[in-house]
């Protein structure tokens, strides 16, 4: 459900749930998932990306959690390629 809303880009109820909802033991991947909803909210793939090796033990455990990760990169991708090429009237592909 986390999941769900970093890729809604609710940050809000990301910490919401997560205060709610994480066991104390699951610190660590809660605190990894304020941070890649706060890359997600700041559209920046470098911030993803450290996060992403920050927490890599974490991260690559869940097969879920790793599938949803992936899916989220590439909409922050093809995001940020939009907002590249938006700015051009035409684009000329070879």
């Amino acid at each position: 459900m986390i999941i769900t809303k970093i890729m809604q880009n609710s940050k809000e109820e990301v910490q919401n749930l997560i205060t709610q909802k994480a066991p104390s033991n699951q610190n660590r991947l809660s605190e990894a998932m304020i941070k890649i909803a706060d890359s997600q909210r700041n559209s920046s793939i470098i911030q993803f990306n450290q996060i992403i090796n920050e927490y890599k033990e974490i991260l690559n455990t869940d097969l879920l959690i790793r599938n949803h990760i992936d899916k989220l990169y590439n909409t922050l991708l093809e995001s940020n390629i939009t907002k590249i090429l938006s700015v051009y009237e035409r684009v000329e592909l070879d």
